[in-house]
């Protein structure tokens, strides 16, 4: 059964998202207060939650997609591996030490990679060529994203020059690719998902040009 502190953590994030007010965790105690915190959920909630579920304010999956994001934020917070300190270690002269390969597109490639100066993990996106043109649309892409809100869209921290070849560092998030996660999820949750992208990605496209990776 989930503990008090994640139900804490979740109620938390769900305010923050507007998914639920304040005035709808009164109604919850009041619940809990009458025994009436009995829900058709499958899932084990902590009193709070499920009140909140089998009164229909609260969504199963909106908690499933909380958890997942809470887990995910403490995951990337974790300590360094003996093997990535001793990479890390050998080469304190460059800002960012890069890890490993996360994904590959057309246009570039993306690395897991550690921030010396901040000690922290950044996705850093690096373009295949250096062309006019591809770099223009590059920068164009960074600072659309670097203007938009979204907790479907990475953060992005700066872009800079390694080597010669221009990148984005962006926020690093540790979890399961979508493929995944897709396996775990039902209709509405992969419907839920796909319309936050849509919404994301039409800002997106407005506000500058999109590259892909």
């Amino acid at each position: 059964m989930m503990d008090k502190e994640k139900e804490k953590k979740i109620l938390i994030l769900a305010l923050k998202k507007n998914l639920i007010e304040v005035s709808d965790l009164k109604i919850s105690e009041e619940d809990i207060s009458k025994g009436q915190t009995i829900s058709n959920s499958s899932l084990e909630f902590y009193e709070t939650i499920k009140a909140l579920v089998s009164k229909g304010i609260l969504k199963e999956e909106d908690v499933i997609l909380l958890e997942k994001e809470i887990e995910t934020f403490e995951k990337s917070t974790i300590e360094f591996s003996k093997e990535e300190q001793k990479e890390i270690k050998e080469s304190p002269k460059k800002r960012y030490k890069i890890l490993k390969l996360l994904g590959e597109g057309g246009m570039g490639k993306v690395y897991k990679a550690h921030d010396t100066k901040l000690n922290r993990y950044v996705a850093l996106k690096f373009l295949k060529e250096n062309d006019p043109e591809k770099q223009k649309r590059f920068l164009n892409e960074a600072q659309a994203q670097a203007r938009l809100k979204s907790d479907v869209i990475c953060k992005i921290y700066e872009v800079g020059e390694m080597d010669g070849k221009p990148f984005i560092s962006m926020q690093y998030i540790e979890g399961e690719n979508l493929r995944s996660a897709a396996k775990e999820m039902n209709l509405e949750m992969k419907l839920n998902i796909i319309k936050k992208w849509q919404k994301a990605f039409k800002k997106h496209i407005k506000l500058g040009s999109f590259t892909g990776m």
